[in-house]
């Protein structure tokens, strides 16, 4: 719980320093559901009626989506409006609200999607008495795509035929999704999950010297002191013990496998910068020991969906576990720790 209000606070406090606009490609809609804690961020108004566009600037205008409310931030129809649905229609989705303080006052919201599913524009209608003004969302530019195209790691970039071949990869998400809000990351925010396989080598026939007490004896008519203790002198003794060497020291060829121990460890490194209000940077390292992991396979999903999933048994990790989700190509798609989910750019 604690490292769940750590990344939120991050997040918080970065965004409150200034949001971007959205841009068409950040994700793709193809259920209700998936608005759920997103942003809207809208470059350009335009009232179709009186022939008016206009410029917006990143912190004119938002939409946000919640299970209950639509909230529009800043402009004229600033308000919070009560959702009574989102319903698929053939140009995207389309959201009844009404006006949270008076029923009487009843709109709209057309989510209009391109034919990837991504939003192109939003057209708020705030009663039957208002006209519908669109909010068109930008396309991003080319040296942004560019950019994050060559930072975060894409959903079919990085393919895992085993587990085996997860270790030494890192993956750096294009998304987060917390409880309540969806939050596009930036390249200042520097997250990164990375994996570790740790393997020692050790040695059993190594020796070494370990002291033992000896007691003692006493000469004849010696006299025991008050406590009736003997006194105690160290004599140097032989003990066969573990000791972990560096595995580039090893001969295998000349070493007899049944000397040599090897220990395997497993780790899971998530790294970010948290930024406080004063723009003071500081870097947030987390590690989880990974105990042991196992794969599911969902039949009915298709090639293009999330169709295994690797759990990862931790006691780090809130909950006791974390996820690994894999396309039907076994290209990684999320990443899930204590129900806060990491997407990769282009889901």
């Amino acid at each position: 719980m604690k490292f769940n209000l750590l990344l939120l606070s991050l997040l918080l406090s970065i965004h409150c320093l200034g949001q971007d606009y959205s841009y068409q490609s950040d994700r793709a809609f193809r259920s209700p559901n998936e608005f759920i804690g997103y942003t809207f961020v809208p470059y350009k108004m335009e009232n179709p009626k009186q022939g008016i566009k206009s410029r917006l600037g990143t912190d004119d205008v938002s939409f946000r989506i919640s299970r209950s409310y639509l909230y529009v931030n800043g402009g004229q129809f600033e308000g919070a409006y009560n959702i009574n649905t989102i319903n698929p229609t053939e140009y995207g989705f389309k959201i009844l609200h009404m006006n949270a303080r008076d029923a009487t006052i009843q709109g709209h919201m057309k989510v209009i999607l391109n034919r990837i599913k991504q939003v192109e524009a939003l057209i708020f209608r705030r009663s039957q008495k208002d006209p519908e003004i669109i909010y068109h969302i930008m396309e991003i530019p080319q040296d942004v795509k560019q950019t994050e195209k060559e930072y975060f790691t894409d959903i079919n970039e990085l393919k895992l035929e085993s587990t085996s071949e997860l270790w030494g990869k890192t993956v750096r998400p294009f998304f987060l999704n917390l409880q309540k809000t969806q939050n596009r990351l930036r390249e200042d925010d520097d997250l990164s999950i990375s994996f570790e396989e740790k393997v020692t080598v050790i040695d059993k026939t190594k020796k070494k010297k370990q002291k033992k007490p000896k007691k003692k004896k006493k000469k004849k008519g010696e006299e025991e002191s008050e406590e009736g203790l003997e006194e105690e002198v160290m004599e140097e003794v032989e003990e066969v013990v573990e000791l972990v060497i560096d595995t580039s020291t090893i001969d295998t060829a000349q070493t007899d496998p049944r000397k040599l121990k090897i220990v395997k460890e497993y780790f899971c490194h998530l790294r970010f910068i948290q930024t406080d209000d004063d723009g003071d940077e500081k870097e947030i390292k987390k590690v989880y020991r990974i105990e042991k992991w196992k794969e599911r396979k969902d039949e009915a999903a298709k090639m293009d969906e999330e169709k295994y999933q690797i759990e990862f048994k931790s006691k780090d990790v809130p909950g006791g576990v974390f996820y690994i989700y894999l396309t039907g190509h076994r290209t990684i798609s999320s990443m899930e720790f204590g129900g806060d989910t990491y997407k990769m750019r282009g889901f």
